[in-house]
């Protein structure tokens, strides 16, 4: 049901020229897969590979 919901943001069928807003990838992302991260900015690239850090300053996934 959610996936026809937001069927715009299936980049099997969203025009290649629309970029997706940072706000509406992680939703994406859920709803129809990794091959969403090939259709956005590098910005949004950029700010979802940075490496997390724990609360005790360790690296933390």
């Amino acid at each position: 049901m959610a996936r026809e919901r937001y069927a715009d943001l299936n980049p099997a069928t969203r025009p290649a020229s629309e970029a997706y807003d940072p706000r509406t990838v992680p939703m994406a992302v859920a709803l129809f897969g990794s091959a969403v991260r090939e259709r956005i900015d590098d910005r949004v690239h950029d700010d979802w590979d940075k490496p997390t850090v724990g609360l005790d300053g360790s690296g933390g996934d």
